[in-house]
């Protein structure tokens, strides 16, 4: 602002590329900041995002579902294939040679028998079949109510809400089912690691908290004895 005219004039610009003018969220001067001069406070918002660096890494070996070893048919069947390839191989005579081969064939044959793990839990949302056409319907009933504001396009958003909270609940309580059924098996066969990590994914991340104490000056109590 001029200090005689009173009149506003533009000076500060805050300059972006243009392949970055998506991250621009807002821009604006302050005329209510007492900032001790005639100028305005300008505020600029920026979404700013890490470069991403993909890092190439070898392919994991697979591993083996030791939760369906509880299953008697899969044990049959591994103990099948197993002999099958042990009497059909002619191993040599080298010792180190003799160990890779019976190892190579029991890691095939248990992969074969009881098949690979995988390293995340599928996602009861995505899996289901039926609930994302029932969510698909229930946006397009919710815009069509937006264009027709009439009974008929209500009645069919009620239905698509009622459809979707059912079969949403259906797959929840399958979810669980399915869950307490893995950590069953885990339990029964010895399988520490999948019984705790079925637990740790029904009862959620447990939250650390620190309550530090603080002096009557503010300086925090460290414990110096040891």
């Amino acid at each position: 602002m001029h200090p005689r005219s009173r009149r506003w004039h533009q000076l500060d610009h805050v300059i972006i590329p243009r392949r970055q003018l998506h991250g621009l969220k807002q821009c604006r001067s302050m005329h209510s900041a007492d900032c001790g001069t005639d100028h305005a406070l300008v505020r600029c918002k920026l979404q700013i995002t890490l470069k991403k660096f993909h890092q190439t890494r070898p392919k994991p070996l697979p591993l083996v579902d030791v939760s369906s070893t509880c299953n008697s048919l899969c044990n049959q069947r591994f103990q099948q294939l197993l002999s099958s390839k042990l009497d059909s191989a002619t191993l040599p005579a080298d010792p180190n040679v003799v160990w890779c081969t019976i190892r190579d064939f029991i890691m095939s044959s248990a992969l074969e028998a009881y098949g690979q793990r995988s390293k995340a839990q599928p996602d009861w949302f995505r899996d289901n079949v039926d609930l994302l056409p029932a969510v698909a319907a229930k946006r397009s009933a919710r815009l069509k109510v937006t264009v027709r504001n009439n009974r008929p396009a209500h009645s069919e958003l009620q239905a698509a809400k009622r459809t979707a909270q059912r079969i949403t609940r259906f797959a929840v309580s399958r979810y669980w089912e399915n869950l307490s059924t893995r950590i069953q098996q885990c339990a029964d066969c010895g399988d520490l690691h999948g019984l705790y990590s079925g637990i740790r994914e029904a009862i959620g991340p447990i939250t650390k908290k620190v309550s530090p104490l603080l002096a009557a000056y503010g300086a925090l109590l460290v414990d110096t004895s040891a």
